[in-house]
């Protein structure tokens, strides 16, 4: 089975699109420069770093940006 062209371009928008919320998610309310600093390596370390800072949050019972 091959892969079209169409559908590896709507995989790469469909996880890119997922990134961007993590991202969002994970930064909120964070100073600019952490999400200038992501946005700098590679999506993969990226997104690595974003699930971790996401799942902590939700561990930890008062979460706050500080």
């Amino acid at each position: 089975m091959r892969v079209t062209t169409d559908e590896t371009e709507n995989q790469e928008a469909l996880l890119s699109t997922k990134f961007e919320i993590k991202l969002q998610l994970a930064l909120e309310g964070l100073n600019p420069f952490i999400q200038r600093s992501l946005l700098g390596i590679s999506k993969r370390n990226s997104a690595y770093i974003l699930d971790y800072v996401i799942n902590e949050l939700k561990r930890e019972d008062n979460a706050s940006v500080n």
